[in-house]
């Protein structure tokens, strides 16, 4: 049986990038909520570091679209590996750095491995 994790609650501000946890990281659950009214993106990286992303430039491992006034469950069918460590960041396109303009609000639950 796995361990549960370790619950971690963190809002985007702005486009710049978050580190959630360096080193290897296990994303086993992820809820975002959007409180904005238009449409945002969160995008998620496998990296050691925020430095070590330059938005618009890095490509993300994953970027998901959330709703304007909207919630999004991610959904993890087994923990999700990131080797170098985990960092997100909001943006207003898939692969952009543009500003959000609101605080995207993260409620996951992480892992060391």
């Amino acid at each position: 049986m796995e361990a549960p994790g370790k619950p971690v609650v963190f809002t985007l501000t702005d486009n710049s990038v978050t580190l959630v946890q360096t080193g290897s990281t296990s994303l086993r659950t992820c809820h975002i909520h959007n409180p904005d009214a238009t449409l945002a993106f969160v995008q998620f990286f496998n990296a050691a570091a925020a430095e070590d992303v330059t938005g618009g430039t890095t490509i993300p491992d994953l970027s998901v679209q959330i709703a304007a006034v909207g919630d999004y469950d991610l959904p993890l069918p087994a923990p999700w590996a990131f080797p170098l460590g985990l960092c997100v960041m909001a943006s207003t396109g898939a692969r952009t750095s543009a500003d959000t303009g609101s605080d995207m609000h993260i409620y996951a639950t992480i892992a060391s491995y």
